[in-house]
C-alpha cells in the first residue's frame, strides 16, 4: 500500500526549501520540513524517504542514528558551506544512498521521493522458465507454479515473456479477463507507477498476470521490459517469467536469481536442452532442469548425466494440462504435479531466507 507519511526534508536553508518543494510539488507530493535533528528525529523511522541538507550533517554525525533506506544529503548547486567531499563522507556515516544538488539532480530527487511513497520494497525473487525444446510445456508449468505459490502464501506475479506464445492468458482461460496485457506498456516513458501496475494487472487463480494480447505485434524495447521488472521486484514476493525462444526474454534472464529449464525425456529433445542451458549458465543465476516425462522417453538420470546437471524436479509430461484452455478452462493442476511444484516453492523460499 502507498505510504500515507510524508517524505521529510531536514534543513533551514530557506533556498534549498525552496529548491525541494518544487520538485514534490511537480510530482505532487506533499514534503514535510524540519530544521533540525532534534525536531526531525521522531520522524526517522516513519518517514518514507528522508532528505538531509548540509546544514544539519555535523548534527547528523553526532548522533547515533538508526540505519534505514531511503535517504540521501541534498544540496543546491551554488552550496557554499559544504564540500561535495564532506558530504559524501557524511552520506556513508548515514548510510545514505546518494549525495544530489538541485536543480541539477532534481529528476534524481523526483524520483526517490516518488517510488518510496508506493511502500517498502519487497525485493522479489526472479524465477524464470523455458523451454529446452519446443512443446516442453514451460508456459503450462509457469501458470501452474504461480497458483501453487500464491496457495503457499507468496504474493506472485507471472509474466509472460514470450511474444510469440499465443498469451498465458489464453493458456489460462482468461483472455477475456480485464487488465493491462504488454500492449497497453509498449508508450510507458521512464518508471512504471507500481499502485497503477499493480491495479491494472489481471487476476489468474489469486496471482497476478502480465500477458501478451492477441491485437498488438510489437514487442517493448529494453528500458520498457526494465521498468517493468524494477516494479516488479517492488510489489511481489516471487515473479515468475515463462520465457521465450527470443532475444525479448534477455532482460529477465540476465535479472533472474533461478533459471528453470523443462526438458522432455527424449534424445532430441536433450540435445536442443543442452544449447538452451549453456546460453542460460553464462549469466549468474543458478540454473536447474525439470524433466517432462513420459512413458515412451529416457530416464531421467540419463538426462541428467548428458546434460551434466541434477534435475530439481521429474514432472509427468500431461498434454491434457493445456488441452482443457481449448475448451475455455484454463489449465488443472493434478495432484501429482503439486508435489513437484511445491518442492520448486521450497527451493525459492530457501534462497529467500539465505539471501536475508
Amino acid at each position: 500500500m502507498p505510504s500515507t507519511e510524508r517524505p521529510l526534508l531536514i534543513t533551514a536553508d530557506q533556498d534549498l526549501i525552496d529548491e525541494v518543494i518544487a520538485i514534490a510539488t511537480s510530482r505532487a507530493i506533499e514534503m514535510r520540513v524540519e530544521g533540525s535533528l532534534a525536531l526531525a528525529r521522531p520522524l526517522w523511522l516513519s518517514a518514507p524517504a528522508i532528505l538531509v541538507g548540509p546544514d544539519v550533517l555535523a548534527e547528523c554525525e553526532a548522533t547515533s542514528l538508526p540505519r534505514r533506506v531511503a535517504v540521501a544529503v541534498v544540496a543546491t548547486d551554488n552550496n557554499t558551506d559544504t564540500s561535495e567531499r564532506h558530504m559524501w563522507r557524511a552520506a556513508v556515516h548515514l548510510g545514505a544512498e546518494n549525495v544530489m544538488l538541485v536543480p541539477t539532480n532534481s529528476a534524481n530527487v523526483a524520483e526517490m521521493l516518488s517510488v518510496s511513497l508506493e511502500g517498502p520494497a519487497r525485493f522479489g525473487r526472479i524465477a524464470t522458465l523455458s523451454a529446452g525444446s519446443g512443446g516442453a510445456g514451460a508456459s503450462t508449468v509457469s501458470l501452474a507454479l504461480a497458483q501453487l505459490a500464491v496457495k503457499a502464501g507468496i504474493k506472485t506475479l507471472l509474466i509472460d515473456a514470450d511474444p510469440f506464445g499465443g498469451g498465458l492468458d489464453l493458456l489460462a482461460g482468461i483472455e477475456d479477463g480485464e487488465g493491462i496485457r504488454w500492449g497497453a506498456l509498449l508508450d510507458a516513458h521512464g518508471r512504471v507507477a507500481a499502485p497503477a501496475f499493480e491495479a491494472g494487472l489481471v487476476n489468474v487463480g489469486g496471482a497476478s498476470l502480465l500477458s501478451f494480447g492477441r491485437d498488438e505485434f510489437a514487442i517493448p524495447d529494453s528500458a520498457i521490459s526494465t521498468s517493468v521488472l524494477d516494479t516488479a521486484t517492488r510489489v511481489f514476493d516471487l515473479v515468475i517469467i515463462d520465457c521465450g525462444r527470443d532475444t525479448f526474454s534477455d532482460v529477465f534472464i540476465a535479472r533472474s536469481h533461478l533459471n528453470l529449464v523443462i526438458v522432455r525425456n527424449h534424445v532430441r529433445a536433450t540435445a536442443a536442452a543442452a544449447a538452451r542451458l549453456r546460453q542460460l549458465q553464462k549469466g549468474s543465476a543458478e540454473t536447474k532442469v525439470l524433466i517432462a516425462r513420459d512413458a515412451h522417453g529416457i530416464d531421467a538420470d540419463s538426462i541428467a548425466r548428458a546434460l551434466g546437471v541434477t534435475e530439481v524436479a521429474v514432472l509427468p509430461f500431461l498434454p491434457g494440462m493445456a488441452v482443457r484452455a481449448d475448451d475455455g478452462d484454463g489449465i488443472g493442476i493434478p495432484n501429482i504435479y503439486r508435489d513437484a511444484l511445491a518442492h520448486i516453492i521450497e527451493l525459492i523460499n530457501a534462497k529467500d531466507a539465505a539471501a536475508a
